[in-house]
Parts: C-alpha cells; sequence; structure tokens
C-alpha cells in the first residue's frame, strides 16, 4: 500500500451508516416486478 493511501486509510471515518427499514418481503417483490419491467423493456426494444 502507498504511503498516501495508508494515510487516508488511517484518517477515514464513518460518517453515516444506511440500514434499510424495508421489510424483505416487500424488498424481494418491488425487486421482482422491477426485473419484469426490464424483460418488458428488453422484448420492446427488440420490437422497435
Amino acid at each position: 500500500m502507498h504511503w498516501k493511501e495508508a494515510l487516508i486509510v488511517q484518517r477515514r471515518k464513518i460518517d453515516r451508516r444506511f440500514n434499510p427499514a424495508m421489510s424483505e418481503d416487500k424488498r424481494r417483490k418491488l425487486y421482482d416486478d422491477w426485473k419484469k419491467a426490464v424483460k418488458r423493456a428488453m422484448k420492446w426494444e427488440e420490437e422497435a
């Protein structure tokens, strides 16, 4: 590790931490719906 990189690593700190509040079921449902939308968009692209 370069000395400048080591200095950055030594001095960095966590300002904020993200903690998800969404339930696993809701996350999975939204993600599944998103994947369906992407598939539809890809098919639309092929038809154009």
